[in-house]
């Protein structure tokens, strides 16, 4: 399974452990922590973030106060969504981050639209720790892998180094992509963003791993009931390569971009939010 780089000797095999491509996997495998805390009574998705957070703020002193987990859940918090802060790789580092995220401003008010934000991921990250008193990692690993019996997921370089890991490669479309110069180019700080890795089958293919040991719950709505996600779209611009348009879900939402890249392969890729950067195919 995979491809050899002619720059390395060993073919990626089925069984190599590699970052999770697709942060939507990541971050839908990081959100059963909350949702299973809030299903044990151990944190309400609806009381502000700053009951388990105290020091929790962001630049909108009115935001501060509202923002919930169901919020940073589901995307509506409005909290930027690219903020990355190196704090170093102790078992600090999300208190850390959560320090700098005072400065991080909104791209419109909690729970106004959707627009998809890791910052708000870290977040949770940062009040898992704080709710189960030890680290994201160790949360992850009690409260969802071991019950699933995912062995060789995991979220830390010294981990992975006990198995066969794949190396992450990059260039630009069209080019002939080339080996990373780090194998993990994102600091422990982006953990619950985008630090989980895990073999491809896990993610691809069969075996998947079974979620019904999870309780099926909505972070979408309170009363359990998700809307079709319809949106208004106005172009703005178009190339080649991608097409701008400003989007909102009705007249009371704020316009936000929406921007559908073109991929290598043909397809569209879309995304929602004011920090919209491309992504390989």
């Amino acid at each position: 399974m995979g491809r050899r780089h002619p720059a390395h000797r060993h073919r990626r095999r089925g069984d190599s452990a590699l970052r999770v491509p697709d942060r939507l996997r990541q971050q839908g495998l990081h959100s059963r922590h909350g949702v299973l805390l809030a299903d044990a009574g151990k944190l309400d998705l609806d009381a502000p973030v700053t009951d388990v957070l105290p020091d929790f703020e962001v630049a909108d002193a009115a935001a501060t106060t509202t923002i919930t987990p169901r919020h940073l859940l589901n995307h509506t918090s409005g909290i930027e969504g690219d903020y990355v802060n190196d704090t170093g790789r102790g078992d600090n580092c999300l208190a850390r981050y959560i320090e700098g995220v005072g400065s991080v401003g909104l791209t419109n008010p909690p729970g106004a639209t959707m627009s998809y934000s890791s910052t708000a991921y870290n977040v949770l990250g940062r009040i898992i720790e704080v709710v189960t008193g030890g680290t994201w990692d160790e949360a992850l690993k009690e409260l969802l892998c071991d019950p699933l019996g995912l062995e060789h997921t995991m979220t830390l370089p010294e981990e992975v180094l006990r198995f066969r890991a794949a190396m992450g490669h990059m260039g630009e479309p069209g080019e002939t992509p080339v080996p990373t110069p780090l194998w993990n180019m994102l600091p422990r700080s982006a953990g619950p963003y985008g630090g989980i890795c895990a073999p491809a089958p896990t993610w691809r293919g069969s075996p998947r791993p079974s979620w019904t040991a999870a309780p099926r719950r909505t972070c979408g709505r309170p009363e359990g009931h998700l809307r079709p996600l319809l949106w208004h779209l106005t172009p703005v611009s178009h190339t080649p390569a991608k097409t701008v348009c400003a989007g909102r879900r009705n007249e009371k939402d704020a316009w936000i971009p929406v921007v559908f890249y073109a991929l290598a392969d043909g397809t569209r890729y879309v995304h929602f939010g004011v920090r919209a950067t491309a992504k390989a195919a």
